[in-house]
């Protein structure tokens, strides 16, 4: 029987914007002073739960984001311009020096590969590829405009997220899923109920709505055979938005995104 232990939370008290686990289980998180124009970056191994480095800021405080993390490389990009959303050059910073490994100003990142950057420069009339080296920014190989090749690739590692289960929202028949049927008769369900089933427990989602009229986002963990609830956690209160995609699981993790600036990591023993 699977049973879920609490592993460790973290919060800086401002708002996590994005949390990425790189292949040697180095969690990062990014979190944002919206306000104050803030940009921060903590980094935690998953292995036991101890810090690497917290609330980290580069140069650049806030115009700038994580692309992705591999092989102990932070990969960031900066924007355009800071009112437009389009990403502009690449920074590799290195997890275990912490330091900056190498800089390009004028590609935009792609995707990682094995030791490598996948990475393009807009045209007026397109795009051309690269490969770059991943530990020192250089250029390993010119791609073109071959698109077809790059796209084939990036179909390649999205395989590489198997170990990893995202909540989908349940479209089937509930009678076909008896816990799913008496969560929605015993509660007044707004929107879709977001759900993954792995090793014998099932990870709902969804949102009830109040006297006022806002949403409660509910998050409970519970087993299947049983039908017993083992963990459930009001995620977000007096909302008017609905905020889905607020857990997922990778190997025998459960992460939880408390009222946008909480994570509670949980291992499924």
């Amino acid at each position: 029987m699977a049973v879920l232990k609490k592993y460790f939370e973290f919060t800086d008290r401002k708002q996590i914007w994005r949390l990425l686990i790189s292949d040697t289980n180095m969690l990062v998180i990014e979190t944002r002073d919206v306000e104050n124009k803030q940009a921060f970056f903590s980094c935690y191994k998953l292995k036991n739960g101890k810090p690497v480095f917290k609330e980290f800021q580069f140069e650049e405080k806030f115009w700038l984001g994580i692309e992705e993390v591999k092989d102990d490389i932070i990969y960031l990009h900066k924007f355009i311009k800071p009112d437009l959303p389009w990403h502009i050059g690449i920074t590799a910073f290195s997890i275990n020096e912490q330091k900056i490994l190498w800089t390009n100003k004028e590609m935009s990142f792609l995707f990682s590969a094995d030791s490598e950057i996948y990475a393009y420069k807009n045209k007026f009339d397109g795009k051309d590829f690269f490969i770059l080296d991943s530990y020192d920014g250089s250029i390993k190989r010119e791609l073109g405009n071959d698109a077809v090749y790059v796209n084939k690739m990036i179909e390649e590692q999205r395989k590489g997220f198997s170990n990893y289960n995202f909540p989908e929202p349940f479209k089937g028949s509930f009678e076909d899923k008896p816990i799913l049927k008496k969560e929605r008769e015993d509660n007044v369900i707004s929107g879709d109920v977001y759900y993954v089933e792995k090793q014998g427990l099932m990870f709902i989602n969804y949102h009830i709505v109040g006297d006022d009229g806002t949403l409660t986002n509910i998050m409970k963990v519970i087993e299947i055979n049983g039908e017993k609830v083992i963990f459930e956690e009001k995620l977000n209160k007096k909302l008017k938005v609905y905020i889905p995609d607020s857990f997922f699981l990778k190997d025998n993790y459960l992460f939880v995104l408390k009222e946008k600036e909480k994570l509670l990591v949980y291992k499924i023993k």
